[in-house]
């Protein structure tokens, strides 16, 4: 079981060409890549049941720093437009909620809201106003399916976009 969570991290370009990084293997999972920082926000743990955060690697200098402490577990990491924090999820109150937190390492981490089903954060608008999301109908059923959401920062409300589970 141990060697299927260990993952190697690589580049590869559009010629499908692959340029491993000099990094050991580990249990490396949703990577998320702010590139005018050089900086990869990743999920380390150890997953199904485990405890997972969220780590940030320096693509200059390879160094892999620990991000999130949280004894829930801290997953999926989506960049801010301006690079400044990570919004990710993580079940810290027994609910799914979207949490934000600065790259700066400054300040309290923010619930940014909650939801009764499981929900994962896929990206931002260029303005930040707006925080897509997938999310379950029913938790633990069909887990599979999701529905893709709209997030209004402005307003504090969501909208859903597909109706139907068979939308996209």
């Amino acid at each position: 079981r141990e060697a299927e969570s260990q993952r190697s991290l690589a580049w590869v370009d559009r010629a499908g060409n692959v340029d491993r990084l000099d990094l050991p293997p580990g249990p490396y999972r949703y990577p998320a890549l702010d590139e005018s920082s050089g900086r990869v926000a990743l999920v380390m743990g150890e997953g199904h049941g485990g405890n997972d955060d969220i780590y940030m690697l320096d693509l200059t200098s390879l160094v892999l720093t620990r991000f999130t402490f949280d004894r829930a577990n801290d997953i999926y990491p989506v960049w801010s437009p301006d690079g400044e924090s990570i919004l990710f999820v993580s079940r810290r109150d027994g609910m799914s909620g979207l949490y934000r937190k600065s790259v700066a390492g400054t300040g309290e981490v923010e619930l940014v809201f909650t939801s009764e089903v499981d929900m994962y954060p896929t990206s931002w608008s260029p303005d930040g106003r707006y925080i897509a999301y997938r999310l379950q109908q029913q938790p633990g059923f069909e887990a599979d399916l999701f529905r893709l959401a709209l997030y209004d920062r402005d307003t504090g409300e969501s909208r859903i976009l597909t109706p139907e589970f068979d939308d996209w």
